[in-house]
């Protein structure tokens, strides 16, 4: 096993999942096809916990030393690019949820997405809130 000062952080390239995201949403509004989904699924399901890993890291090291200027800096970096991720988030889970007719999304997701924060072009019948 690696020792944790030994692993690698390097700045996630978040244009790579940004990209991710939206191969996944347009993915979902294509297909009919349940192996065409789960595949897209698992493809943007490995972006982010790569994203994760990476955050995580940059998290732990950021609190082991707070003086580390490096990595205070990279932490707001990260918590700033994460945020801007939250619409591409949020889409992704409406059309998991009623494109896909995914019920495998868990309850607290589908109660955080409101009708509001849905593109108006998205949108169902359906109550989401």
């Amino acid at each position: 096993m690696m020792d944790f000062r030994e692993m690698p952080y390097t700045r996630p390239d978040m244009q790579k999942v940004r990209d991710a995201y939206t191969q996944a949403i347009a993915c979902l509004k294509q297909t009919d096809q349940y192996p065409v989904a789960r595949q897209a699924f698992f493809d943007l399901q490995k972006v982010q916990i790569e994203l994760g890993t990476l955050m995580s890291l940059c998290s732990v090291r950021n609190t082991i030393d707070t003086t580390d200027a490096f990595y205070d800096a990279e932490i707001r970096w990260l918590r700033s690019e994460n945020a801007q991720l939250l619409p591409l988030r949020k889409v992704y889970e409406y059309d998991v949820e009623t494109v896909a007719g995914c019920a495998s999304v868990p309850r607290g997701i589908r109660r955080g997405v409101r009708s509001a924060d849905v593109p108006h072009d998205r949108r169902g019948t359906e109550d989401l809130g």
